[in-house]
């Protein structure tokens, strides 16, 4: 018999966190958040240490810490929405023996060089080269253009689309002098090279079904990505549709990805772009979307994929219902105009139109504007035209003035 508890180890930003510890609250357990980043939840809201029945402070990147933590517990669930805390909560839930996604599986798409070697010929077959970083080469060893990234990190971190040696050095050297992240992550000193694709870039939305032991899409998300050489996740539109004739190759494709990589038991956030009818792989990701997507979703749909991950971990049946309303959900994200001493945002009257909106900081030190880690905050509204949800988007984020120190002037927002 489990002590009718949910315990949640770290939230993201986007708060896929709090919503499984209403979810579970609705559902009538009792909660338990797990953190050793108190002061990451501080302006969040609402709070998930406050929301939560018990709060305990604990290293989370720590696995022997939290096997000890759970030694005297009967877990309903263990839950965690953190890229860097998914290994340490799955060898966690896999001692206690309830539900949890395979290590092995994990370990093949936390690290993007072995996620390319195990999907190797399912798909379009992008070209990709491993590297050490304390033996870095001076030119791209599959030539330009290419893209350059951490094998480890997550929200376009050290991400850079190189043209030439000059880009590829820089790149390299970047992720070279990487060591750790907030979290305490200790980074794999290895990179990876691979071909550019050019072209839109969608995400999959796909839970694992654990009455019918089997991966089921629940929905597709097109994402809006900024200009080279980085790539700035800007905005999203849920859900997309994509044509008939391609929709089964797509689908086939992104489970063919899953078995290759040994996942299941999980949630799946997989991104990938289309060339010459073929889905490209970019990542995968074994949690729910971030970047809101949830949001996104929950208000075009019946679907909450917090929802379906904590009934996937409770082991009960998922259940999905089709958006029936033909309605679309897309945000914007605000994203400071340069770098900089920021010390101040002014803004206009929010628009009737607008279903959501905030800007989480008014002031901050901007040193670049590379990663979704240099978000402001985000605009998001609902109708039937993407075109449209997202240039007026844009037209509210236009109207907000960003104001420097040391500048007598305004600045407008980025275009990024």
């Amino acid at each position: 018999m489990n002590d009718n508890t949910v315990y949640i180890i770290e939230s993201n930003s986007a708060g896929n966190g709090v919503s499984a510890i209403l979810n579970a609250k609705e559902k009538g357990y009792q909660t338990h958040f797990l953190t050793n980043m108190p002061s990451k939840y501080e302006n969040m809201v609402p709070n998930p240490m406050k929301i939560s029945d018990k709060v305990t402070m604990i290293d989370t990147m720590d696995t022997i810490q939290l096997l000890r933590f759970f030694e005297d517990k009967n877990p309903a669930a263990i839950m965690t929405f953190d890229d860097f805390h998914i290994i340490p909560t799955s060898i966690v839930s896999n001692a206690m023996g309830i539900t949890a996604p395979p290590v092995k599986g994990l370990i093949n798409v936390r690290f993007k060089d072995k996620t390319r070697e195990k999907t190797k010929g399912i798909g379009y077959p992008t070209r990709f080269v491993g590297i050490n970083t304390d033996s870095l080469p001076l030119s791209s060893p599959i030539g330009y253009p290419c893209v350059v990234k951490p094998i480890d990190e997550s929200g376009s971190v050290g991400v850079k689309l190189c043209f030439d040696d000059k880009d590829f050095i820089e790149a390299a050297q970047k992720i070279e002098q990487f060591y750790s992240n907030v979290t305490g992550y200790k980074y794999i000193k290895r990179l990876l090279v691979e071909e550019y694709i050019e072209g839109e870039e969608y995400s999959a939305e796909i839970c694992w079904d654990i009455e019918e032991n089997k991966w089921k899409v629940i929905g597709f998300t097109k994402k809006i990505v900024s200009d080279p050489p980085y790539f700035i996740e800007t905005g999203h539109v849920y859900p997309y549709t994509f044509d008939p004739e391609i929709l089964s190759n797509i689908e086939e494709v992104l489970i063919k990805w899953l078995e290759a990589v040994e996942l299941s038991k999980c949630f799946a956030h997989i991104e990938f772009k289309i060339i010459e009818n073929q889905p490209a792989l970019i990542e995968i990701n074994p949690r729910p979307a971030g970047g809101y997507i949830n949001k996104l979703v929950g208000l075009v749909s019946k679907s909450d994929l917090t929802k379906h991950y904590l009934d996937l971990a409770l082991r009960k049946p998922l259940n999905v219902e089709c958006n029936t309303e033909q309605l679309l959900a897309s945000i914007k994200f605000i994203l400071p105009p340069k770098t900089g001493e920021l010390i101040n945002v002014e803004e206009s009257e929010v628009p009737r139109w607008i279903t959501d909106y905030e800007l989480a900081s008014k002031s901050k030190n901007i040193r670049s504007i590379t990663s979704g880690d240099d978000r402001l905050g985000y605009v998001i509204s609902v109708g039937t035209s993407a075109k449209e949800l997202l240039s007026r988007n844009q037209l509210f984020i236009d109207s907000l003035h960003f104001i420097y120190r040391n500048e007598s002037e305004k600045c407008g927002t980025s275009k990024i």
